[in-house]
C-alpha cells in the first residue's frame, strides 16, 4: 500500500480541466450554452481563465451561480476547482458537483467522481468508486477507469474479490497509454518486492519520465544506490528545467530534493518519511544517518518488569506470556500515563532553542548541494512552492539555512493550503529551525489531520508526539491509537514507530511479542534499524511466542485487507 495515497492524488489531477469549456447561455435541454447576458454576470468563459489561473475565488464566483441555475457545464467546472484544492470541505463539493453532473453527463462525470471516492476513508464511498470504475471500464474501456481500477485494488486489496488485478495489469500494459502507465508506475512502485517490479518501474520510469514526472524520484534513488554523481545532476538538470516550464509538480520538485538527502534504504514519499522527533536514538530516521558502524541496537525492555498491562494491550493483540490483558474500565481506572504506566516517563529532550542536525555522512551518497539547488527554485516561488520547500527543511533541517521557514508557512496557512499547517505543527514538534513548542504543533496536528490530503502525515506525528511525552507524560494508548490507524493505512513508518514502543516499553509494558510483529511489518519498507530490531527480537522470543507471533502477524495482514469502516485503526485483531 505504500505510496498508494500519493498515487490516488495523481490520478485525480490527471484530466482534472480536460476538454474545453463553451460559455453558458441560459439552460435549454442539455444546459449547453454560449454565454450569459449582462455585464458583470457569472461567465463561464471568464470563470474558465480565473480557474487556468490559479484564482480559484474568482473561477468560483462565475461557475457556482450557473452551477445551481443548472448549467451542467459549469458544474464539472466547479467540481474540478474544488477537487484541486484538497481540503475535507472542497472534496465533499466537489463531490456533490460531480453527483449532480453525472445525472445528466455520466460519461463526463462519473470516473472524476470515483477518483475523489477514493481518497475518502469510507467503505461505502470506496465501494461506489469500484462500481463506477469497473462500469466505466466493462461497458466502455475507459483507461482511466482502469487506472482506477489498478489504484483502487493496489490501496484496497480486500476489494479485488474476483481477483481481476493480474489481468488489469496486462491490460494497462497493452494500452500503453499515459493515464494506464501512471497506473503501472504506482503498481509496480508498490510492489518492488515482487521478482522484477523493481526492475520494471525503472524501465517504466525511463520511457514515461515526461508523462510521469514522480518517476524522478525513482530514478534519483535508484542513482544514489550505484553512486551515479553525474546522473544526478543531469537528472536534477532536467527536472528543474520541466520545473520551469511548469511542467514538473510543485509538490514533486520538492520530493526530488527530499530523495536528494533521504536515506536510500528509507521511504521517498513525503506521506511516508520517518523523522525522529525527539534526541532518544533512532536511527532509522530518514534524516538521521548511519554512522558507518552500522544500526545501533535499540534496548528492549523487560517483559517480566510488568504485572498487569495498564493501557489495554490484549484490546490490541492478545497478549502472551506474563503480560495480563486488562478491559477498557480497568484501563481507564487503573491505567493513567506517565510513571504509573509501568515506569517512568522519559524527559522531554532538552535544547529548545533553534539548530540544525549533522547532514548525512558520504556513505549515504546525499546530495545536499543539488537538494538545495531545487530548494532555492521553489523558495523563489509562489507560497504554494515556499511551503513545500519549508515541508523538506522542516525534515531535513540542515538544509537551505538561510531560508526562514516559519514564516513561509504561516503564509501558506493564510491561503488554507493544507501541508501548511502540517509542516508548522512538524517544524514545532522537532525543535529544529524554530523554538519547539507541543501545544502549538498538537493543534497544528489535529487540524491536519482533518484534511484528506494531510490526514496520515499528521495521524503519525501525533502519535510520536504521544509516544515521547512531550506535553509533560508519556499517554500511550494515545500513541497507539494514532500510530495504528496511520500503520492500518499503509504509513510503513508508524508500524515502525509500534514495534519501537512496544520493545522499549517507555510509559508501557514492554510486549515483545507485539513488538515483533509491528518490527516485522515495519521492516517490509524500512530502513536498517527497524530490520535490526526485528532480529534482535526473534532472538529474544521462545518458540511458542514466535507462533503466537506469526498467528497475529497473519490476523493483521488479514485485517489490513478488509474494508475501512468507521474504528477500523482500533479495532482489536479478529481472533481464530
Amino acid at each position: 500500500m505504500k505510496g498508494a495515497t500519493a498515487s490516488c492524488a495523481v490520478l485525480l489531477a490527471i484530466g482534472l480541466f480536460a476538454g474545453g469549456m463553451a460559455n453558458a447561455q441560459k439552460p435549454s435541454g442539455d444546459s449547453h450554452g454560449t454565454s450569459v447576458e449582462g455585464g458583470g454576470m457569472p461567465d463561464l468563459a471568464r470563470g474558465k481563465l480565473a480557474a487556468e489561473a490559479g484564482h480559484d475565488a474568482e473561477a468560483e464566483s462565475n461557475f457556482l451561480p450557473l452551477a445551481k441555475r443548472g448549467y451542467v457545464e459549469a458544474q464539472l467546472a466547479l467540481a474540478r476547482v474544488y477537487a484541486r484544492q484538497q481540503t475535507q470541505q472542497s472534496m465533499q463539493e466537489a463531490i456533490h458537483w460531480f453527483r449532480v453532473a453525472a445525472e445528466k453527463v455520466p460519461l463526463q462525470a462519473e470516473v472524476p467522481l470515483a477518483r475523489l471516492l477514493l481518497q475518502q476513508d469510507q467503505a461505502s464511498q470506496i465501494a461506489e468508486a469500484q462500481r463506477l470504475f469497473t462500469k466505466a471500464w466493462d461497458e466502455r474501456q475507459d483507461p482511466e477507469a482502469l487506472a482506477g481500477l489498478i489504484e483502487l485494488y493496489v490501496q484496497y486489496p480486500g476489494y479485488d474479490s474476483g481477483k481481476r488485478l493480474p489481468s488489469l495489469v496486462a491490460s494497462a500494459e497493452k494500452l500503453d497509454l499515459p493515464v494506464s502507465n501512471g497506473a503501472l508506475i504506482s503498481w509496480y512502485r508498490n510492489t518492488r518486492e515482487m521478482p522484477g517490479h523493481d526492475e520494471r518501474l525503472l524501465a517504466m520510469c525511463r520511457k514515461s519520465l515526461n508523462l510521469a514526472p514522480t518517476c524522478y524520484v525513482d530514478l534519483i534513488r535508484d542513482m544514489r544506490a550505484r553512486n551515479d554523481q553525474q546522473g544526478m545532476r543531469q537528472m536534477v538538470a532536467a527536472a528543474m528545467s520541466q520545473f520551469g516550464q511548469g511542467l514538473l509538480p510543485i509538490d514533486t520538485a520538492a520530493s526530488v530534493a527530499r530523495a536528494l538527502v533521504a536515506a536510500p534504504d528509507g521511504s521517498l514519499d513525503v506521506s511516508e518519511s520517518d523523522v525522529a522527533v525527539s534526541d532518544l536514538p533512532e536511527t532509522d530516521a530518514e534524516d538521521l544517518a548511519p554512522t558507518g558502524a552500522g544500526p545501533r541496537p535499540i534496548a528492549l525492555g523487560a517483559a517480566h518488569a510488568c504485572a498487569e498491562d495498564p493501557v489495554g494491550v490484549a484490546q490490541l493483540v492478545p497478549t502472551v506470556g506474563a503480560v495480563a490483558g486488562t478491559s477498557n474500565a480497568q484501563t481507564a481506572s487503573n491505567g493513567a500515563p506517565g510513571a504509573s504506566a509501568g515506569g517512568p516517563a522519559p524527559s522531554p529532550p532538552p535544547g529548545n532553542a533553534p539548530g540544525a542536525k549533522a547532514p548525512p555522512s558520504p556513505e549515504t551518497n546525499a546530495q545536499p548541494d543539488l537538494a538545495n539547488q531545487v530548494l532555492a527554485k521553489l523558495v523563489a516561488g509562489s507560497t504554494e512552492a515556499r511551503v513545500e520547500a519549508a515541508g523538506v527543511v522542516v525534515r531535513f533541517p540542515f538544509l537551505a539555512p538561510d531560508f526562514d521557514v516559519e514564516p513561509a508557512l504561516q503564509a501558506g496557512i493564510k491561503q488554507g493550503l493544507p501541508d501548511a499547517t502540517l509542516y508548522l505543527g512538524e517544524l514545532y514538534l522537532h525543535g529544529n529551525r524554530a523554538t519547539r513548542d507541543p501545544r502549538k504543533a498538537l493543534q497544528l496536528l489535529q487540524r491536519a489531520a482533518d484534511e484528506p490530503a494531510t490526514r496520515l502525515d499528521a495521524q503519525y506525528y501525533i502519535g510520536r508526539l504521544y509516544q515521547f511525552g512531550y506535553l509533560d507524560e508519556v499517554d500511550p494508548q494515545q500513541a497507539i491509537d494514532h500510530l495504528l490507524y496511520a500503520a492500518r493505512r499503509g504509513y510503513v513508518s508508524a508500524d515502525s514507530a509500534l514495534a519501537r514502543l512496544y520493545a522499549s516499553g517507555k510509559g508501557i509494558c514492554p510486549n515483545h511479542v507485539n513488538a515483533y510483529v509491528f518490527a516485522q511489518l515495519g521492516a517490509r519498507d524500512g530502513a536498517d534499524a527497524i530490520r535490526t530490531l526485528a532480529g534482535q527480537l526473534s532472538g529474544v522470543l521462545t518458540p511458542q511466542q514466535h507462533q503466537e507471533a506469526q498467528r497475529i502477524l497473519h490476523q493483521e495482514e488479514a485485517m489490513r485487507q478488509q474494508l475501512p469502516e468507521p474504528g477500523f485503526a482500533e479495532a482489536a485483531l479478529p481472533t481464530p
